[in-house]
């Protein structure tokens, strides 16, 4: 009698955000049922669980991130048709100027009856068909369910080290007192400090330097309403000065409350998301920005101040797909403010390259890692 074959080791997904997330949906979706995700604090424990969660259909076209961001919007309405219980709304999406000396307007037909303050300009830029909004940590966390209930299984470990033949990945070592776990592949989805992990633990993938990772804040407020005033679109607010322009986004949230972000800086990225905080005044400057707009921002409450960073790379596209010199391992990371738009693109992506060794999806030479190779 012959000796049962071998099983293939878990493809290893490294980091809880919605690329990992989706990754690892993906791969339950095409079959691959031995899957780990390996996560050192939590599911959506930053960007992906700080983020606006706009989506765009068409904000990204004429850009490298066209294909990726036109896939990736339908995923979304495929993911919301499919669970019913995912916060996912088809939004108008406007456009507001606000000025300090402005005067106060009277609202005006089609303008959103909440919009009363210092507005120079009000219209709409896009309809419900081509923008809308999620609530991205509870959609990380439906993926990573549906993930878990088909077979992948979640570490809550933080990753220091692998075990390699030759250039391939054999085995994940871990915080925890050095547990080794046997994988067949590897996916870098570690957010912002994705770069700094890859040159650390794969240097033979030469990376160009580039700045420092984006520190972009964001506050949620109970809005102050008054009669038939609601929040229901998605506005990007142009606010002018004179000392310089701000550009606050503002999302309505399910529970009624309103998300608000903005103020970016350049600091140093903390070791664990734990640490991450954010810069108090320009939390407080982005509430004053948006109190331009009327009332119901104005003399609402603030309910939270947070910061996230942004997954960036040396050129500012994305980098999908297997890293050079290493042949059973594979990175998604660097989508900027389009993250969650393109997480469950970038996520399938990846899924096929495993599974069937090439995609269909999109044009792959935008992303491709292999771009850096000749550094």
């Amino acid at each position: 009698m012959s000796d049962s074959p071998t099983p293939t080791p878990p493809v290893a997904i490294i980091g809880g955000g919605i690329i990992g997330c989706a990754t690892a949906f993906y791969l339950t979706d095409l079959g691959c049922r031995e899957i780990l995700l390996f996560e050192q604090s939590g599911i959506a424990c930053h960007s992906s669980g700080k983020a606006g969660g706009f989506l765009s259909r068409s904000w990204c076209d004429d850009v490298d991130l066209e294909s990726l961001a036109r896939m990736s919007f339908g995923l979304h309405q495929e993911i919301a048709d499919t669970y019913r219980d995912l916060d996912y709304r088809n939004m108008c999406t406007y456009k507001a100027v606000t000025r300090t000396t402005a005067p106060k307007r009277r609202v005006k037909k089609n303008c959103p009856n909440w919009i009363t303050g210092n507005v120079c300009e009000v219209k709409m830029i896009e309809t419900s068909d081509n923008t809308a909004k999620v609530s991205p940590k509870q959609l990380c966390e439906k993926l990573i369910a549906v993930a878990k209930a088909r077979g992948t299984k979640i570490i809550y470990e933080r990753v220091v080290d692998f075990n390699f033949d030759g250039d391939t990945v054999t085995a994940v070592v871990t915080s925890n007192n050095g547990s080794s776990y046997d994988v067949s592949k590897v996916v870098v989805a570690a957010g912002p400090w994705s770069i700094g992990f890859m040159k650390f633990h794969f240097p033979k993938y030469r990376l160009p330097p580039f700045r420092a990772q984006t520190r972009a804040h964001s506050i949620e407020i109970t809005p102050h309403l008054t009669g038939k005033q609601v929040i229901k679109e998605c506005v990007f607010q142009y606010h002018d000065e004179g000392s310089g322009k701000n550009d606050p986004e503002l999302y309505p949230l399910p529970d009624g409350n309103v998300y608000i972000c903005g103020e970016v800086d350049y600091t140093p990225l903390p070791d664990h998301p734990d640490d991450i905080i954010p810069d108090i005044r320009k939390c407080d400057e982005l509430f004053r920005q948006a109190g331009f707009l009327g009332d119901a921002i104005r003399k609402g409450t603030v309910l939270k101040k947070q910061a996230c960073y942004l997954p960036g790379s040396p050129d500012d596209v994305p980098l999908i797909g297997y890293v050079p010199g290493y042949p059973n391992v594979l990175v998604g990371t660097g989508h900027t403010f389009w993250g969650i738009l393109t997480g469950p693109g970038t996520g399938k992506v990846l899924a096929e390259l495993i599974v069937r060794g090439k995609t269909n999806e999109v044009n792959m030479s935008f992303y491709d890692p292999k771009r850096f190779v000749f550094y």
